[in-house]
């Protein structure tokens, strides 16, 4: 699989399930969220988020759309981060970020 959900990238990244760090929450099971490319494992949207990322991803706790996870704070609004897996996006350069060891200063 190309890109996995949890993983950052600084560079621009176009495909809607790329979020900006900027610390906001967000549903797991929202319908309004993009769906991509499904993998053998993966479900396409945030639940992809939730089993890579486990609870380093911050949850936040149950809502009316499921699971609330909070992405990393980036305070100088220069990294991004994907919210689900995607099979048909390039791969990143290794190593990649992600919320368990995430890059110099994003919380």
């Amino acid at each position: 699989m190309p890109t996995l959900a949890g993983q950052m990238s600084n560079s621009a990244q176009v495909n809607p399930q790329w979020v900006a760090c900027d610390g906001k929450p967000y549903y797991v099971l929202d319908a309004k969220q993009p769906v991509r490319a499904k993998g053998v494992l993966s479900e396409g949207n945030r639940q992809d988020y939730i089993r890579q990322v486990g609870w380093q991803g911050r949850r936040r706790g149950l809502g009316p759309l499921g699971w609330l996870v909070m992405v990393p704070l980036d305070k100088t609004a220069t990294w991004k981060i994907t919210t689900a897996d995607d099979s048909t996006e390039t791969t990143l350069t290794p190593p990649v970020p992600w919320p368990g060891k995430p890059p110099a200063g994003v919380q």
